[in-house]
């Protein structure tokens, strides 16, 4: 124990010792992971309100990003697979970068989910044995054993593996091939449970497809071991750890056919849709062509599949064995299957709600720092590992008892420079500093739950009580107070409209008060359709306005909870006053469009 804790320390130390590349590219990912932190910070502080996320939409970039990596850190498997099934060589030592991948990539994932919980102490409950744990109903229960346990076994199988390297023995397999195997089927599991998170929402059909499991995998199968190529380039042009051109070709061929599956089975799912062409198919039509005048992701996904595109066509064709058109087909096909598989997958999901409401989703300006403050922190940890690592592999780390001189590994590390890197040490100090100056002046109070920050006024808080009046009707659309303005900000509406958007109601949706607009925003109807909500419906206060100014346990408001009767008290206003059953409206004292006090 002792030895191996000796062995940690020494690679902790190797972590900072290098060139002025490795302390500029180390000091960029600080910055931005600090970035990132900060950003959460506030994000703690004032809620998911920051975000882009909605009632109506509410998973997001988060969950995107979340999916895409549990890809990443299933393709391990893929170099699993040749190393210990095929007995192929040239992959036992290449296999340790994908577990290292695999390993920081699960850790981005977690912090993804934590991200995304909002309140980060609920996080305790996803735990097994310590939480509540609704196992084994709730398939995020799986999901949480299944991730957890992945991270744990590559965690297992690297560090034996390079430890058995440092002291120059060969690892005992009845300890490392058992985890092996294991790995290979949990890599499997892990992104077929997270397909089964999708496809087990029934309300929501754009998920709900028995494929979505396989083509979580041949898209993983493809941008993980797309994204080791790119790495072992760079380690073998930056370190002295040869990787051979074979090595490569072998993983370009993993990604050929895989990438081949990928495309083949999104034709197959947009064939079902588009020729069926069912009510279903609103969401794969919002995605690709726009749904009603909202096409935020139309540009996006069909990026996506002109990037496959080239990359399958590069990856089909002999001119990918050169190495500058595979690391074109590389590159195209992580970018594609990035957006593909993230906010091509996890918005649509959502648009049109099952009320048949339409609310676009744009990732916030905190919600993307965030998102970049989490990718510097996986590439820093994963450049950490590989640090770390390389030097153990090309034996110029190795155990004190072993007498063979080292080698440098590119760094213009000598063996006497090894033990005591104080001046690294110091720089780290000084990095650590500037974190807590830097969190200190932030102007954050992220550990003050009392915060005054409060959500704006909830844009469907009304969507309970207008549900009745659907009922029989087909399902209707909510369009946005931007379509609403395209008439009522004209002629006789325009004072209306110009009360509004200077008001304190400006930040609530037209339709969240007067309903789903429907057909009454479609043109050239005439006599045109009334709205849903009349104004006769707001002659009862608790109706409408109740939904957002009641008191409702467990709601924040921006405005303080509104008792009608203590309201009317305040203003003296008693039941045997002639005028009380008018004053009980709220519109008899307040203007709804540009509310203030009466």
């Amino acid at each position: 124990m002792k030895n191996y804790l000796v062995f940690l320390y020494r690679c902790f130390c190797r972590t900072f010792s290098g060139d002025w590349r490795y302390y500029g590219w180390m000091a960029a990912l600080t910055v931005l992971s600090l970035f990132g932190l900060h950003a959460y910070c506030k994000q703690l502080t004032d809620g998911l309100i920051t975000t882009g996320m909605t009632d109506q939409v509410s998973w997001g970039v988060y969950i995107a990003n979340f999916t895409f990596l549990v890809g990443m850190a299933a393709a391990a498997v893929m170099l699993v697979i040749p190393a210990y099934i095929y007995k192929d060589e040239s992959f036992h030592h290449v296999v340790i970068f994908g577990e290292l991948l695999a390993v920081a990539a699960m850790v981005m994932c977690l912090l993804f989910v934590t991200v995304d919980l909002g309140r980060p102490e609920v996080f305790w409950h996803l735990i097994p044995g310590i939480g509540r744990f609704n196992w084994p109903i709730s398939m995020l229960s799986w999901d949480v054993i299944a991730l957890d346990g992945y991270l744990l076994l590559n965690v297992v199988i690297c560090g034996n593996l390079i430890y058995s390297v440092y002291c120059g023995r060969k690892p005992s397999k009845y300890f490392y091939i058992p985890f092996v195997f294991i790995a290979m089927v949990w890599a499997i599991s892990i992104h077929t449970i997270t397909a089964f998170l999708y496809v087990g929402l029934g309300a929501r059909p754009f998920w709900n497809s028995a494929i979505v499991a396989p083509r979580f995998l041949a898209s993983a199968f493809t941008s993980g071991p797309a994204f080791l190529i790119l790495t072992l380039q760079i380690i073998r042009r930056y370190t002295n750890y040869r990787v051979r051109n074979d090595t490569l070709l072998k993983l370009r061929s993993i990604i050929q056919v895989a990438m081949i599956i990928n495309v083949f089975l999104l034709f197959c799912e947009l064939f079902k849709e588009f020729y069926t062409y069912s009510h279903h198919v609103a969401s794969t039509e919002y995605l690709f062509f726009g749904l009603h005048g909202h096409h935020a992701l139309v540009p996006w996904i069909w990026t996506a599949v002109v990037f496959n595109t080239i990359a399958l066509v590069l990856l089909v064709l002999p001119q990918s064995r050169g190495l500058h058109y595979l690391n074109a087909a590389c590159m195209l096909s992580i970018l594609g299957i990035w957006i593909e598989k993230g906010m091509g997958l996890v918005v649509p999901g959502f648009i049109p709600t099952p009320l048949g409401e339409i609310a676009e989703y744009t990732p916030s300006v905190n919600e993307t720092l965030v998102c970049i403050g989490i990718w510097a922190f996986g590439f820093l940890l994963y450049t950490l590992f590989l640090k770390a690592t390389i030097p153990v592999l090309t034996g110029v780390l190795r155990a004190p008892e072993r007498d063979a001189v080292p080698e440098t590994d590119g760094d213009a590390v000598t063996p006497e420079t090894q033990s005591e890197p104080i001046g690294g040490v110091l720089a780290s100090s000084l990095v650590l500093l500037i974190a807590i100056v830097f969190l200190a002046t932030a102007d954050v109070p992220w550990w003050d739950q009392s915060s005054d920050a409060q959500p704006p006024p909830y844009q469907s808080a009304n969507l309970a009580i207008m549900a009745p009046i659907r009922a029989g009707q087909t399902p209707v659309l909510y369009y946005g107070s931007e379509n609403c303005k395209e008439c009522h900000s004209k002629k006789k509406y325009k004072k209306l409209w110009k009360d509004w958007t200077k008001g304190g109601h400006k930040d609530v949706q037209c339709e969240a008060c007067h309903g789903p607009a429907g057909d009454h925003a479609l043109p050239d109807i005439e006599p045109r359709p009334k709205m849903l909500v009349t104004p006769e419906m707001l002659a009862e206060p608790r109706v409408l306005c109740m939904g957002c100014h009641g008191e409702i346990p467990g709601r924040q408001t921006t405005n303080r909870p509104i008792d009608p009767e203590k309201h009317l008290a305040e203003f003296k206003v008693s039941q045997d006053d002639a005028d009380y059953e008018k004053s009980r409206q709220c519109l008899s004292c307040h203007d709804a469009h540009r509310p203030v006090k009466p």
